[in-house]
């Protein structure tokens, strides 16, 4: 035993620093979750009342009633077709 004293190196030091990894990234994905989440809520609710609208009392002339029966079953269909 020489009584040097070793310096504590610096990975001894403590634990080290919380690793995040790739922030942007992170924020990249939660942005394309956010973007497809707006879609699948607006998107079947905005092609039911333009199909209704435009489709089905405008160009067909059909009365209000009958649209709306019209309307519920091409978007049932239109699930249908999209969960397979």
């Amino acid at each position: 035993m020489d009584g040097s004293v070793r310096a504590a190196s610096d990975g001894a030091a403590g634990p080290p620093p919380y690793y995040r990894g790739n922030e942007s990234s992170l924020v990249s994905a939660l942005k394309t979750l956010l973007f497809f989440t707006i879609l699948m809520v607006t998107l079947p609710i905005g092609l039911y009342f333009a199909s209704k609208a435009y489709i089905f009392e405008g160009k067909a002339g059909d009365t209000a009633e009958y649209s709306y029966i019209l309307c519920t079953v091409s978007q049932t269909l239109n699930s249908s077709v999209c969960e397979h």
